[in-house]
């Protein structure tokens, strides 16, 4: 079992590669695909340029 600091860290970059690649995602969709899932070109395109260690 990893000490409790260890795991944390382990979480910590896992939840910003997660942040990292959902935003890149977001920001290649069409447009068509974000009318699909309520977001607008303009919202995308605004959680797209967050950084990663931004909630």
């Amino acid at each position: 079992m990893r000490p409790a600091p260890l795991r944390r860290l382990i979480a910590t970059l896992r939840l910003y590669r997660r942040r990292h690649l959902t935003r890149q995602q977001l920001r290649e969709l069409a447009p068509h695909l974000l009318e699909d899932i309520g977001v607008t070109p303009i919202e995308a395109s605004r959680e797209g340029r967050k950084r990663f260690w931004e909630a």
